[in-house]
């Protein structure tokens, strides 16, 4: 029942994607347009594949293999809230006028979504455990926390 439920929210949320990805195509300025670009990209790629994913999981068809591809998603959708949610921030630091903040905004943001990409590709990649997937998907998550930790601040 609950792969049902899952893969009829990842539909609901690719037409989420593709609505503000619509809203989001008259954004205030070019750096805030690139910024919601990227996000409803990861946003609308991440639902794609989960909703593929997800129809291998209703038919009980999901392999290990599979599964890793899970995590790429994840990561996309990851990638997709670090975005946002530096694209808020680095809004509010225009209205501030704040350019030092802004780039450090920018470079942390661009200095973990490279993280993510390199541990995705890790993972999709190399012949490794369960438990290091699960590991490595660990860091991607703490990886983001301390993002918006140091964005925060």
């Amino acid at each position: 029942l609950s792969a049902i439920f899952n893969s009829v929210s990842v539909h609901l949320f690719l037409i989420e994607a593709i609505g503000l990805a619509y809203r989001h195509s008259t954004s205030m300025n070019l750096m805030m347009r690139w910024l919601l670009y990227f996000g409803d990209m990861c946003f609308v790629v991440g639902s794609i594949m989960d909703i593929v994913l997800s129809y291998f999981w209703v038919f009980d068809r999901l392999s290990y293999e599979l599964s890793k591809l899970f995590i790429a998603a994840a990561c996309l959708w990851l990638a997709c809230a670090i975005t946002y949610t530096t694209a808020t921030i680095y809004s509010d630091y225009i209205l501030m006028k704040d350019a030092g903040k802004q780039a450090f905004v920018l470079i942390v943001t661009i200095a973990v979504i490279a993280i993510m990409a390199l541990i995705a590709t890790i993972v999709l990649t190399a012949p490794i455990s369960l438990t290091a997937t699960i590991a490595l998907s660990s860091v991607i998550s703490v990886a983001a926390i301390v993002s918006m930790i140091l964005i925060s601040l």
